[in-house]
């Protein structure tokens, strides 16, 4: 899917229809030991060539879960005290 995506952006690219592109696209994949990894692609035009450039953006997403699962676990306690809370 990725491939396929990025070669109709290339595409584009090379006949003209898009003079820039940037592009961030985000994925995953399992690693060798079977754990899913998530990672960042950028894609930007220098000159006349295309520059990929790839993050391993998997703590980054654990972060942001965890966050979301703290924010919601807070206005669920919030929500639910019988008390006035300022």
């Amino acid at each position: 899917l990725l491939k396929k995506y990025m070669n109709a952006k290339v595409k584009k690219l090379l006949t003209g229809k898009e003079s820039t592109i940037t592009e961030r696209i985000e994925y995953r994949f399992k690693d060798k030991d079977g754990n899913w990894r998530n990672f960042q692609t950028t894609g930007n035009i220098v000159g006349n060539q295309l520059l990929f450039i790839t993050r391993d953006i998997t703590d980054q997403k654990k972060t942001e879960e965890a966050l979301s699962k703290s924010q919601q676990e807070f206005a669920s306690l919030f929500r639910s005290s019988p008390e006035a809370l300022v």
